[in-house]
């Protein structure tokens, strides 16, 4: 019994010991060298506002982009599938390729950033002392620390379920709008969505970056 004892605890301080040497080589390795990732992306050709101008111009031309009125002579499945096809040469129909291809970039990015804030926040918790110990001062700071870096896990994960978001709300206003083709303003909405979608993602990857800083702090 004694022995099992001891073999359990081994292999418990075995694993600690693993884990804080990995935690380490995350901290002190892999973190600079993700922000050094991270800031190349975000001054790259699809996050950077250097020609947002020019991004703005594409956005620009799908209020021009006239949507058909759904007006058949008969509701056949032939019918409805040329108008299928007519709606899918518009380009209004068509993910924004840049916001998609950002969205792309940046999901694995909060994923991992999510799974990285989670591995620290249990590490800080296996290295907290106990009250009793008298250490209270060496307490309060691990628990300030761990709770730092829970927040950063559900910020990651937070954003990481809003960027899944876009999609879902896009598609529900196009469908308005191939009912209500008259209704100028839900063009206008879609146009607005796909401006606010860039720079939210863009805040986002800069937040993660934040992050890993302040974790390197």
């Amino acid at each position: 019994m004694a022995s099992e004892q001891n073999s359990s605890e081994f292999s418990l301080t075995a694993w600690k010991q693993c884990q804080d040497q990995q935690i380490r080589d995350l901290l002190f390795d892999q973190i600079p060298g993700r922000v050094i990732n991270l800031l190349e992306i975000l001054n790259g050709s699809l996050f950077s506002t250097e020609h947002y101008d020019e991004f703005l111009a594409d956005f620009r031309k799908l209020r021009k982009c006239e949507v058909p009125y759904p007006v058949f002579s008969n509701r056949t499945n032939d019918a409805c599938s040329r108008y299928a096809e007519l709606l899918k040469k518009n380009p209004l129909f068509s993910p924004n390729q840049r916001v998609s291809a950002m969205s792309a970039i940046l999901e694995p990015i909060l994923t991992e950033a999510g799974e990285t804030f989670e591995r620290i926040s249990n590490w800080i918790e296996t290295l907290k002392p106990e009250v009793s110990s008298g250490n209270n001062f060496g307490v309060s700071v691990q628990e300030e620390v761990l709770s730092e870096a829970s927040e950063m896990c559900y910020a990651s994960n937070k954003m990481l379920a809003s960027l899944r978001k876009y999609h879902p709300k896009r598609s529900a206003l196009l469908l308005f709008l191939v009912k209500y083709p008259f209704v100028e303003d839900l063009k206008e909405a879609i146009y607005e969505m796909d401006e606010s979608e860039f720079w939210s993602l863009r805040f986002k990857l800069l937040a993660v970056i934040d992050n890993y800083v302040s974790q390197l702090n």
